[in-house]
């Protein structure tokens, strides 16, 4: 039963952090509240590493580049990281639930955009394109919704800024280091793990 608990905990995760989340997106004062809160309360954050951030949301200022959106981090201390147990979440939903979107699966799908995570939206694209697969529809209904959505997946990841720039940028980035540096970056550390 882990997969059903996992959900439960993540959809429990989402709900409360995503208010906190889209209010700082719609106003700076409330972002700055929740900034003060683990500063002025120490027991709500247990470790002194990372500012900014309490048992329930990460108010710490990672912003993503392209949109300049503050990145939903959830409870974690980094948005790659929530967005890695939302996907997760987002698997463990369908095979319990055997649906691609339903309550669970949009509250999971609208907190992995607000990561801005290159990685879960790759991650995803694979994890929906194999999911698709064992959805039970009629095999022509198939064929012409895997087509549209390769035709979509690939036009999107060529078109947005969001995903080839940023893409392009990292390898570029991963490329450039020494394999002795210290390991930063999923790209990065993907090099280092082949190559080291």
């Amino acid at each position: 039963r882990f997969p059903i608990y996992y959900v439960k905990a993540m959809l429990i995760i989402c709900v409360v952090s995503l208010p906190f989340y889209i209010g700082s997106l719609l106003s700076t004062s409330f972002f700055h509240f929740l900034q003060a809160i683990p500063l002025k309360y120490s027991f709500l954050d247990p470790n002194e590493n990372y500012k900014y951030q309490f048992i329930l949301h990460s108010a710490a200022t990672s912003v993503d580049a392209f949109t300049g959106l503050i990145r939903n981090a959830g409870p974690f201390n980094e948005a790659g990281l929530h967005a890695l147990f939302l996907t997760i979440g987002y698997y463990f939903n369908f095979i319990t639930s055997r649906k691609l979107f339903n309550f669970a699966g949009v509250i999971f799908l609208i907190s992995i955009l607000f990561t801005f995570s290159t990685s879960a939206f790759l991650g995803l694209f694979f994890l929906l394109f194999g999911l698709f697969q064992e959805l039970k529809i009629h095999r022509g209904v198939k064929i012409l919704a895997f087509l549209t959505f390769i035709i979509f997946s690939i036009n999107f990841f060529f078109t947005n800024n969001l995903m080839y720039s940023k893409i392009n940028d990292e390898i570029g980035t991963a490329n450039d280091k020494d394999l002795n540096e210290f390991t930063g970056g999923r790209f990065y550390g993907a090099r280092k793990a082949i190559f080291v």
